[in-house]
């Protein structure tokens, strides 16, 4: 009972990560944004993190807030500062900063290639997970936070990135421009 009770509390901790940081990531969010009003670009982000890319989406402008709008690299940058750091808490917001920079990168990619179709930022991420880091369990990969998150950012396996890839297109655009 107690290993149950335990596990369900860990599922819950990961699986309302962004919630658990959502303060550390608007802080990472306006440190990155590099237009004006800074307030109203943060909750575009937010609400793009939540909401899949489909036909209906403004592709054009989606596109052009990833584009101009945000740093990418200082998000990742960041990431990577928390998964460098002693203090091991923050493994698991390194992880997700860093994704999330490459996460709008491929919205931004998919939208530009008038593709309309892309998941939202959850079910991206556990598709980035294992394509980023695909033996997690190799001496170089070892992490129990990366375990963990794996674990509970499952993904639909109907999608897949391919290993080291982090932007996600549809296996029907990847056919038709003969990249597969």
């Amino acid at each position: 009972m107690r290993q149950a009770n335990s596990l369900n509390s860990n599922a819950v901790a990961r699986a309302c990560l962004i919630d658990k940081y959502s303060e550390l990531i608007n802080k990472a969010f306006n440190g990155c944004i590099t237009k004006e009003p800074k307030d109203e670009l943060i909750a575009k982000f937010w609400d793009l993190l939540c909401t899949p890319i489909n036909n209906e989406s403004p592709l054009e402008n989606i596109e052009q807030l990833n584009r101009w709008k945000i740093d990418k690299e200082t998000l990742k940058q960041c990431g990577d500062s928390c998964l460098e750091s002693k203090k091991t808490q923050y493994k698991d917001l390194g992880y997700l900063l860093l994704a999330m920079g490459h996460y709008f990168r491929s919205v931004m990619d998919n939208c530009r290639y008038q593709i309309a179709e892309h998941p939202k930022f959850t079910d991206y991420f556990g598709l980035w997970l294992r394509s980023m880091y695909p033996n997690s369990n190799s001496e170089q990969n070892s992490s129990t936070v990366l375990s963990e998150l794996k674990q509970f950012y499952t993904f639909n396996e109907n999608e897949e990135l391919f290993k080291g890839a982090t932007t996600l297109a549809p296996s029907w655009w990847l056919k038709e421009q003969g990249r597969i």
